[in-house]
């Protein structure tokens, strides 16, 4: 989480908060972290790491299709949102839809 704060820095265009990593306990398997108010980019659980996951071609064709139903116009720019956080940060993020990114612009 703290990288993906790191990005957020370096990435204003898109002006996407994330939540940052404050304090951990690996006993407790508990985390501290900021809470952040729209615009955001949330839920880093599934996120993969360094590497993108190994799937098949059909796999990313089909998640895309329904990125393009979930976020209508917008899937370009989650798909812009998704490769700079992929090359900037090292994190691939598989589950993100419209509950977890609010941009500038969708905010009421």
């Amino acid at each position: 989480m703290f990288i993906c704060a790191c990005w957020s820095a370096k990435s204003p265009t898109f002006g996407l908060r994330v939540p940052i990593l404050r304090n951990y306990d690996d006993k407790l398997l508990i985390i501290e972290m900021t809470t952040v108010t729209p615009p955001y980019l949330l839920d880093f659980a599934s996120a993969w790491l360094d590497r993108p996951p190994d799937f098949p071609q059909e796999v990313i064709d089909e998640w895309h299709d329904r990125l393009r139903e979930s976020f209508g116009d917008r899937f370009p720019d989650i798909i812009n949102v998704l490769e700079t956080l992929a090359n900037d940060a090292g994190v691939y993020m598989l589950d993100i839809h419209p509950h977890n990114v609010k941009f500038e612009k969708d905010i009421l």
